[in-house]
């Protein structure tokens, strides 16, 4: 087979869901880079003082909560209200990173009658394993609800990239345009 020819469907749809994580990672790498640049902001020092502070945190909730705690204290409060819903969808949709990050790869090969879909049909799918035993059993029942909580087909995929190219433009829009307060707490007892 020569370099990017596919012989089956099954080449295609590994070519395709390779594309999708590959799109995913690259948006998702791009809220990571504009959460870094709010802290900046938000911290109003250096940026290897932010990169220290920001990698002894790791892990993107944290840089959440730091962004959170400051925005309150620091921006103009129409500022902070347009901050904190914009936090919510990263949160979000950084649980939606852990449930891509975290799981495994399998192909996912459809048999019976679906819709859209003929018997034998590949796609490829981010698969969990529940942390629970009752989220196990239900799994196990072939329930579609259950099923579909520990799957993530490739189409949901590029849905998730997109979700997170929208958020890390508008961290980007509002870095620009957020404003801080005229007048900063200079101490804890004057928060």
């Amino acid at each position: 087979m020569a370099k990017g020819e596919f012989t089956t469907q099954h080449d295609i749809v590994l070519a395709e869901a390779d594309q999708a994580l590959g799109r995913y990672m690259r948006n998702w790498g791009h809220v990571e880079q504009q959460m870094w640049s709010l802290c900046a902001f938000l911290l109003n020092t250096n940026p290897v003082a932010t990169f220290v502070i920001l990698v002894a945190l790791g892990e993107v909730y944290k840089h959440v909560d730091v962004a959170r705690e400051m925005g309150q204290h620091l921006l103009i409060d129409s500022d902070v209200a347009k901050l904190l819903p914009l936090l919510k969808r990263v949160t979000t949709a950084n649980r939606a990173r852990n449930r891509i990050v975290h799981g495994y790869w399998q192909m996912s090969i459809q048999a019976g009658s679906v819709p859209d879909r003929e018997p034998g049909e590949t796609d490829f799918i981010r698969a969990y394993s529940p942390q629970r035993i009752a989220e196990g059993k239900a799994l196990m029942s072939g329930k579609k609800t259950a099923r579909d909580m520990y799957r993530m087909p490739s189409d949901k995929l590029d849905l998730e990239g997109e979700t997170a190219r929208l958020i890390a433009v508008d961290l980007e829009a509002f870095i620009r345009s957020a404003r801080l307060k005229s007048v900063v707490p200079e101490t804890l007892e004057e928060l």
